[in-house]
């Protein structure tokens, strides 16, 4: 059983060293402050794409209409995905919106749709800058103008991935608020992998609630090309491309005035197609670190769950006397604290220090959800907004 243990602590204490490597590049960003002047900011196209959000658009339209940001220089391009219901009719009812139906360009046999509608919007644009989000999130009124204020001050930087948080899922009850937690801790931790792999430059990850880039660069990189047939991946990829055409030119923006809030999961269902679809995405990255990374997460949550389910039928012990359980336990407790170690410092720049605790509590969800929604995405087959993907199409 030594073999055993032995590979369980090497994945948890190389576990271990790459959390507190994010940790500590995560610590390393610096805040972006707002300008005081607003005279010279480039002009701005807020690109968001659109299927079936009667519901939530009109609040995302709101924020966006609310901005601290010269009015003259903001320009917003929604543009209908297809839709069932009445998205195209809540877009035209506010002003100052430029709606674009993908349907006068597209049928509804392609695949990649979203990459579509936003290469769409980006053709369209005006502005020197595009800020690409979803039409089911809210932003602060100061959220252009910080993003628009990284890019003024740094002539280098050509793309910015935003920080984004998850709002609580509605509803009452245990089981709706450990849904919740759940969902948000987990994005969360997200976040500070994104943030960290970014200023450490060993991998570029984003989330397409809030993407923003200098127009220029979309076209010097040819947008999509290459992952159109892709159905997700549209902030990935692109984030990834213009990385690697100019190099140390991505930053992360740390700073609390750029948050984006954006809908969590309502149901489970939901989340597991949701988290199907993320994964699925990741044979398509070009950074050959993230794969790896991801295999390490797998293999040790595959672990703990193997040995704690193989305690139940066979009780052992070491050659040291120790019962296995004990050690499973130690390997359990690194594994928490390493990710306290990361997820401490997000928690307070987020504003939810109270979830730290729930980082305990939920470790037993979190490694079979981990463990889980690998397996799925073998399965590759989702549904996403209506829209069935199955995987003998994606890998075309």
């Amino acid at each position: 059983m030594n073999w055993v243990l032995f590979i369980g602590w090497s994945l948890a204490w190389a576990y271990c060293i790459l959390l507190a490597w994010y940790s500590y590049w995560w610590m390393r960003i610096k805040k972006q402050e707002a300008p005081d002047n607003l005279q010279n900011l480039p002009g701005i196209s807020v690109i968001i794409p659109a299927r079936n959000e009667e519901a939530a658009l009109p609040k995302c339209l709101k924020s966006i209409t609310e901005q601290e940001y010269p009015i003259q220089k903001v320009e917003v391009i929604v543009i209908d995905d297809h839709s069932e219901d009445n998205t195209a009719a809540v877009a035209r009812s506010f002003s100052n919106i430029t709606l674009l139906s993908l349907s006068d360009y597209t049928d509804d046999k392609q695949i990649g749709f979203k990459k579509k509608a936003i290469s769409m919007g980006v053709q369209k644009a005006s502005g020197e800058l595009i800020v690409s989000t979803d039409a089911d999130c809210i932003m602060g009124k100061n959220w252009l103008l910080t993003l628009a204020n990284t890019f003024y001050h740094n002539p280098d930087i050509q793309i910015i991935a935003g920080p984004v948080a998850l709002l609580p899922v509605a509803g009452k009850g245990l089981g709706k608020t450990v849904f919740s937690v759940f969902q948000q801790i987990d994005f969360l931790m997200y976040q500070g992998i994104t943030g960290g792999g970014i200023k450490s430059r060993l991998h570029h990850l984003c989330n397409g609630a809030n993407l923003a880039y200098r127009k220029k660069a979309f076209f010097e990189v040819k947008g999509f090309e290459g992952n159109e047939q892709q159905p997700s991946g549209d902030d990935v990829f692109l984030m990834q491309k213009i990385s690697r055409h100019f190099p140390k030119a991505a930053r992360y923006l740390k700073n609390k005035e750029a948050i984006v809030h954006t809908a969590a999961a309502e149901t489970v269902r939901r989340f597991i197609q949701q988290r199907i679809r993320w994964a699925g995405k990741s044979a398509g990255y070009s950074e050959i670190t993230i794969l790896p990374i991801m295999f390490l997460v797998f293999l040790l949550n595959l672990f703990i769950l193997i040995s704690f389910f193989g305690l139940i039928f066979t009780p052992v012990k070491t050659i040291f006397g120790t019962a296995f359980y004990f050690q499973l336990l130690g390997i359990l407790f690194l594994k928490t604290a390493s990710e306290a170690l990361l997820l401490v410092p997000v928690l307070r720049f987020f504003k939810k220090e109270g979830m730290w605790f729930w980082l305990i509590i939920l470790q037993p969800l979190h490694i079979a959800y981990t463990v889980s929604s690998a397996f799925l995405a073998l399965w590759g087959s989702y549904e996403w907004k209506g829209r069935s993907f199955r995987k003998q199409d994606l890998v075309k």
